[in-house]
């Protein structure tokens, strides 16, 4: 009775059918892809990463930076035209400048302010010649 037990059958499937011959065959295939498994699937992270995380996120950076560029003209713009509005806000309490408004109002002069004096000066009638230097 000291008879060694009959070794237990080996958990692979008996070779019987085609599918176990199609196996049988993309075996090796499939042992060599699990041992490059460490190499292959970074690079597919990688890329994946490259493709779908880093290539939109430089051409959103792109597009803000173009955005900044353009914010950027809009605030000088507002810039500029709060400094001729402050201009103009201190003019109009300026009573120097509030008392020629007045004068050029009375005697219908324009503004008096020299922008309109070189307007007047340049418009001349047509029929008076001018002179030849």
């Amino acid at each position: 009775m000291d008879e060694p037990a009959p070794e237990s059958p080996a958990l692979e499937p008996a070779p019987t059918g085609r599918l176990s011959r199609l196996a049988a065959q993309h075996r090796p295939r499939a042992e060599r892809w699990m041992k490059t498994a460490p190499v292959w699937v970074p690079l597919v992270l990688a890329a994946h990463i490259a493709l779908l995380g880093m290539l939109p996120a430089f051409l959103e950076s792109r597009r803000l930076s173009n955005e900044e560029q353009a914010l950027s003209a809009r605030i000088d713009a507002a810039n500029q035209r709060g400094l001729e509005l402050e201009r103009l806000r201190r003019a109009q309490q300026d009573p120097t400048y509030l008392e020629r408004e007045a004068r050029a109002a009375r005697y219908g002069t324009g503004t008096g302010t020299a922008a309109d004096a070189g307007a007047a000066g340049a418009e001349q009638p047509a029929s008076t010649p001018s002179s030849p230097r």
